[in-house]
């Protein structure tokens, strides 16, 4: 018992440290999904530092959420990384990504990257079972919409839409429309162009807006649809949507705009090196004017 009193105390003591520190956070599903694993990244270096690490079995929602995102008015970007995403780099990459283009720019004190882990050698075969990766994250991302007061936001990349289709097939199950999503924002999604009349049919009902981006010179993407035998919502967009769709989604075409990484000739990492989408976004973030032209009223459709 004392044990528990001990560890309690260390962990709240690490907890208050970190808070002033990072605000950089991770949810980690391992590999064989056994364990949940929640930590932050340093300012500066952003390597990783474990905070908590559990069993899936006996996993405690409440505690585990709220470590690192405790009930609170500010808001929260919720970030779900593509295939590849969990490499070390990129783990470095992205929390000094969110430092760099949020920080000081009223938009969060708080970032939740969600890291998952492929586990199949088959593109094809990693992509089905990264709807299943969603639902297990699912539980943890409700959590966090109830501890953010309706301001929380999604950011997704590439085959991270697939995992937040696993999330959001469960949204419904919750059965409390007054915890909305604030902005959804698919960059580069590796979905079917109809996933809006199947797992994600239900996702206009638990959010403010959703924005997509597109890019027709997507290589990666090109790959995907060579192996799916099916476009891709990255590639061509949403093409038929009911009411409740249309008056939340805005659909930006990219691809007239140019990576400032010269060695970034797959067009598929666009939201980190175009220097319009990427300031497109923080200015959907902070609630700015942003700088885009109609190009399709039926379609919700502009360029940048």
């Amino acid at each position: 018992m004392k044990r528990k009193y001990l560890f309690s105390i260390a962990f709240l003591l690490t907890f208050f440290f970190v808070k002033g520190k990072s605000q950089n956070f991770y949810f980690d599903i391992s590999k064989d999904y056994s364990t949940v694993e929640v930590g932050y990244y340093t300012t500066e270096k952003h390597k990783r530092v474990r905070l908590l690490k559990q069993s899936v079995e006996t996993l405690n929602i409440d505690s585990i959420v709220d470590v690192v995102c405790p009930k609170s008015t500010e808001k929260t970007l919720v970030y779900i990384h593509g295939l590849g995403g969990d490499a070390k780099r990129t783990q470095k990459q992205i929390p000094k990504y969110f430092n760099d283009s949020l920080r000081g720019n009223r938009y969060t004190n708080r970032t939740i990257s969600f890291v998952w882990h492929a586990t199949r050698f088959w593109y094809s075969d990693t992509w089905q079972e990264g709807y299943e990766t969603g639902k297990l994250f699912a539980p943890i991302f409700n959590k966090i919409l109830e501890n953010s007061s309706e301001n929380a936001t999604v950011l997704c990349h590439s085959m991270g839409h697939r995992i937040f289709e696993g999330v959001a097939s469960e949204l419904e199950k919750v059965h409390n429309k007054n915890l909305p999503i604030e902005d959804v924002i698919f960059t580069a999604p590796d979905l079917y162009t109809d996933a809006f009349n199947k797992n994600l049919a239900h996702l206009p009902d638990y959010c403010s807006s959703i924005t997509i981006y597109i890019k027709k010179k997507d290589k990666t993407l090109g790959v995907s649809k060579m192996i799916h035998h099916a476009n891709r919502m990255g590639l061509k967009g949403v093409t038929e949507f009911n009411e409740a769709l249309k008056v939340k989604i805005q659909q930006i075409e990219c691809s007239n705009t140019k990576s400032n990484a010269w060695w970034e000739i797959s067009g598929h990492l666009y939201f980190l090196f175009d220097k319009k989408v990427h300031q497109d976004i923080k200015n959907l973030l902070v609630n700015e004017k942003r700088n885009f032209k109609l190009l399709d009223t039926s379609l919700n459709l502009y360029t940048l």
